[in-house]
């Protein structure tokens, strides 16, 4: 769970410094969130190996949760930008139609 979090809100810093700097291209978001997920990839490989420092257990398994959270963070992130720019884009169409 923690690393669904720490995913999801660096996906919000993520959308919104490329909102305030008027960053809206798709590629870069996406560039960026790749570079997001390699961050948490390394930091949860160097939890697990920080683990057998403590006499705990490092698994792959656990590694692989850890980045399956994270990319679900990612994804919650990524649907709720996609459903609020297709909601904005209906708004827009329908006030240019009922404009017009």
């Amino acid at each position: 769970c923690g690393y669904l979090g720490l995913s999801f809100l660096l996906s919000l810093w993520l959308v919104a410094t490329a909102s305030s700097r008027g960053e809206g291209e798709m590629q870069t978001l996406r560039t960026r969130g790749y570079l997001i997920l390699l961050f948490i990839a390394v930091y949860a490989s160097l939890d697990e190996w920080t683990q057998l420092l403590v006499g705990r257990s490092c698994e792959l398994r656990d590694w692989a949760a850890d980045i399956l959270g994270a990319f679900t963070g990612m994804l919650i992130v990524a649907t709720w930008v996609a459903v609020r720019n297709d909601s904005e884009s209906i708004g827009n169409r329908q006030l240019e139609e009922g404009g017009a």
